[in-house]
């Protein structure tokens, strides 16, 4: 389906029998994987690559950009494709930890060409690494971070795959995380309950009573209130969070906590 949102062009793939069911787009509802995720995101790769060589509607995009293992097959499926034209694909890796292996038995159902099951194609340790196969197949890879894409290449952090990344070092670029400022600007942002700015910073207060009575919180004014956003998972720190937070609580200080993750530390909180 085509259509706009805020004057982009959005292509919306509708496959119900793969994605409309209840849980999160990775995880069911117990918090673990979906049995078929090798086939729900080969599909949605296999669109990607479909929609990068042949186009959709009478449009076709300059770039294939995919991100994760989810859609990592994506550069793979546009190579092995004879149809149409292949374009350059760009591989953004946030987060090594999630790489998508699965039993080499999968390969002629997951549609992926045999002769790609070598040490440089996408064979993992005798499976299938989807995130492998988008990191020698498309044409340039980043990161979050200029830091992140150096460490991605040592043994303490690329997670089995750091010898094939280092290989690609030329085609690696961490990009930094950033704001739109016209957007995320506290001197004008909508969203607040008081404005305010470097030069300015005493409206901050209201900011801070507005956040404990959203989240039903009685923290005084001169005792620390700790805002979280994350995944709740160990990686994460979360762990050590709540081994921390009942002194933290002790001396007053409050909690805002908003994520979703591990069913274990939901639980704990």
């Amino acid at each position: 389906m085509l259509g706009l949102q805020e004057g982009l062009s959005l292509l919306l793939l509708d496959c119900p029998g793969l994605f409309d069911r209840p849980g999160g787009p990775y995880l069911g509802p117990d918090g673990k994987d979906w049995p078929d995720n090798p086939f729900r995101f080969a599909a949605l790769s296999r669109a990607a690559a479909r929609i990068g060589r042949e186009g959709a509607g009478g449009w076709r995009p300059d770039v294939l950009h995919v991100h994760d293992w989810q859609t990592a097959l994506a550069p793979r499926y546009m190579r092995q494709s004879a149809a149409g034209r292949a374009i350059p694909s760009v591989l953004t890796i946030h987060n090594i930890a999630f790489q998508g292996v699965f039993p080499a038995a999968l390969i002629g159902a997951l549609g992926l060409d045999p002769s790609g099951f070598t040490p440089d194609g996408f064979e993992y340790y005798g499976q299938v690494g989807f995130l492998k196969a988008g990191l020698t197949s498309a044409e340039r890879i980043t990161t979050v971070s200029p830091t992140y894409a150096r460490e991605l290449t040592r043994p303490l952090f690329g997670m089995g795959l750091e010898g094939v990344i280092a290989a690609r070092r030329a085609d690696l670029e961490g990009v930094l995380n950033g704001v739109d400022l016209d957007v995320w600007n506290p001197a004008d942002d909508a969203h607040l309950a008081a404005h305010f700015s470097a030069a300015d910073p005493g409206p901050r207060a209201r900011n801070r009573a507005a956040l404990a009575e959203r989240f039903g919180l009685t923290a005084s004014a001169d005792a620390p209130l700790f805002g979280l956003v994350s995944r709740l998972t160990r990686q994460k720190g979360i762990d050590l969070l709540l081994e921390t937070l009942p002194r933290l609580l002790a001396r007053g200080a409050s909690l805002a906590l908003i994520g979703t993750g591990d069913a274990d530390l939901e639980a704990a909180f």
